[in-house]
């Protein structure tokens, strides 16, 4: 009973009786199935670009091309001028993004001695190569438990979901040139898109991952425009 309160205790002090109170307000959402019902989810082919672009935006891919090249300024760099990439830079990313399309080896959290075989370019994004552990949980992410014995640590099955392999094949390919690097980023994006519809599974479970994959995703789109 005093552990109970000492608990209570700590958690007030730490985030304050106003989010506390929002907390459960969540969690208790979470369990009543809210936000399944408000968030429902849906396969990717059932959007069309007209749904995310209004009548007078672009309608097409050639004119998404197009729009972002005259219109959306300069993302780090001009689309297709790379900027100089110094020589640890480029020979550390081709020798990741070789590891990666050569034989399916991931890098995990920057570590170069940490490397987990996932396949390529069939990639199994819900294994953790390290324990042979599967995240089998394939259902909408508010009702998914965000601690499984049977998955392990979940920053395992998120890692290669957070598209740090997009800035190596970039960087790769602007020190190379090679085709393989670009063709490599499109191959992955479609397997994550593939093996993730929106909102089903671990890659929607928390929004600082989804918007980890979008700074990624932005990243490769602009470098490989063409």
């Amino acid at each position: 009973m005093f552990g109970k309160l000492r608990t209570i205790r700590a958690i007030l002090t730490q985030y304050g009786l106003a989010d506390s109170i929002w907390r459960l307000r969540y969690n208790w959402r979470k369990k009543r199935g809210d936000f399944a019902r408000e968030y429902p989810a849906f396969p990717w082919r059932d959007k069309s670009l007209s749904d995310y672009f209004n009548a007078d935006g672009p309608q097409s891919s050639g004119e998404i091309k197009d729009y972002l090249k005259s219109r959306a300024g300069t993302f780090i760099f001009a689309p297709g001028v790379f900027p100089q990439v110094p020589k640890h830079w480029r020979e550390n990313a081709v020798n990741r993004a070789n590891a990666l399309v050569e034989h399916g080896e991931f890098e995990y959290f920057s570590c170069p001695d940490q490397r987990g075989g996932l396949g390529y370019p069939e990639v199994d994004w819900f294994k953790n190569p390290f324990t042979g552990q599967r995240d089998t949980q394939a259902v909408h992410w508010s009702l998914r438990e965000d601690f499984d014995s049977d998955r392990g640590d979940i920053k395992f099955i998120w890692e290669p979901s957070r598209f740090a392999w997009a800035y190596d094949l970039v960087r790769a390919f602007a020190a190379t040139g090679d085709d393989k690097y670009p063709e490599a980023f499109w191959t992955l994006l479609e397997s994550w898109l593939d093996a993730n519809p929106p909102m089903i599974g671990p890659g929607w479970q928390c929004g600082q991952e989804t918007a980890i994959k979008v700074m990624g995703v932005s990243f490769g789109l602009w470098a490989f425009l063409e």
